[in-house]
């Protein structure tokens, strides 16, 4: 009985002391899977790495993670993070580990649409790539854009991993010009599969989930599908949490992750700076990030609760409404900013600033003049 494992982007890092903590978590996950077996295959959806230009301690995770694949193939679908934008090429483009190549003849890439054939199972790669054309803009021309890499879009493919946004009538926060609609590229195609968005839980099948979020707005459940090649079915399963992001506020304690095997880390709030967190939380704790309180402006998650106002059922609120709402709300708060000595003019005039940068008014690398305190 053989299997055919499907994960979403892992984004390994070593350039943070959290990420490369969660990379480490996410290569054992992979090493003591029970799908990680010789005899069965693996297919990753892209973004092996995280930034491609990245350092010899990012690539060494790449290597430690794809060497800890025991399946008997591993099928890389490219990512948008795995390949340097900056290089256009009639020929080719760059990938970040091209050497994966060189580790064995199981691991194989897939820089451009092709066919391929995965544990008996006919399918085609849809990744991510930017040379000769950006791919949108290759894949959205003409009625057959798939013909030019001698792909049939009329053959029954049981499979299509993607590294795209997805198109769907019923989708309105990805803007269609940004997403692929392979229902009507392969319409024949059992079954499509796509990394590239992050969180999986509240979005179609479709999407597996990265294997950890990056950002606060990314917690939510990932999966991965698994074909069972005794059975001839698919199965859909929930991944573990591997990592916790946790905001909290300067001098609140820690709050523990709420899975045992989560990795926490920290957001901290209101703080000056990370020297001042790590002497406060000791430095065996992750932080992901420290926000200062002239930050807190404009990442204060009541801000979100007021920018989602806007995509209420009767339509887009004003912009005017929208910055009248997140004035109240600092004006309301300005107890706390009393605590720091700040004064209420100085916070006016921080709105106004965030008011200009909303309306593309204010070079943001120039000095702010604001009232003195």
């Amino acid at each position: 009985m053989s299997k055919l494992w499907a994960l979403g982007d892992p984004h390994l890092s070593a350039e943070t002391e959290w990420q490369h903590a969660v990379s480490l978590e996410v290569i054992e996950w992979v090493k003591n899977h029970p799908y990680n077996q010789p005899g069965n295959e693996a297919i990753l959806a892209g973004d092996l790495i995280d930034k491609y230009h990245s350092s010899p301690p990012t690539h060494e995770l790449i290597v430690s993670f794809l060497m800890a694949f025991k399946t008997s193939k591993v099928h890389i679908v490219v990512g948008n993070h795995d390949i340097d934008k900056d290089i256009l090429s009639e020929t080719g483009q760059s990938i970040a580990y091209n050497y994966a190549s060189h580790l064995g003849e199981k691991y194989i890439m897939y820089p451009y649409p092709q066919e391929f054939e995965a544990l008996g199972l006919e399918c085609v790669a849809l990744p991510y790539y930017k040379a000769p054309t950006h791919c949108l803009v290759d894949l959205k021309s003409g009625s057959q854009p798939l013909s030019k890499y001698n792909i049939d879009a009329q053959k029954p493919y049981d499979l299509c991993m993607a590294h795209h946004f997805l198109y769907e009538e019923k989708r309105t926060n990805i803007p269609e010009e940004v997403t692929l609609d392979v229902w009507k590229m392969l319409p024949n195609t059992k079954l499509i599969l796509s990394g590239h968005v992050h969180v999986a839980d509240s979005l179609p099948d479709n999407y597996l989930g990265s294997l950890y979020p990056k950002k606060i707005d990314e917690h939510g459940l990932r999966f991965t599908w698994v074909y069972d090649s005794d059975t001839k079915q698919w199965l859909k399963e929930e991944m573990p949490l591997l990592c916790e992001l946790i905001s909290i506020k300067y001098g609140e304690p820690l709050r523990a992750a709420s899975s045992s095997i989560a990795l926490p880390v920290y957001t901290i709030t209101h703080c000056p700076s990370p020297d001042k967190a790590r002497a406060y939380y000791g430095d065996q704790v992750y932080i992901r990030k420290v926000v200062s309180s002239w930050e807190h402006i404009r990442t204060n998650q009541d801000f979100a609760t007021i920018d989602e106002a806007r995509y209420k059922s009767e339509g887009l609120i004003s912009k005017e409404e929208l910055m009248e709402r997140f004035e109240q709300m600092v004006l309301d708060d300005a107890s706390e900013w009393k605590k720091v000595d700040v004064s209420k003019d100085v916070l006016i005039a921080a709105v106004n600033f965030i008011k200009d940068v909303s309306e593309d008014k204010v070079d943001t690398k120039e000095p702010i003049n604001v009232p003195a305190h």
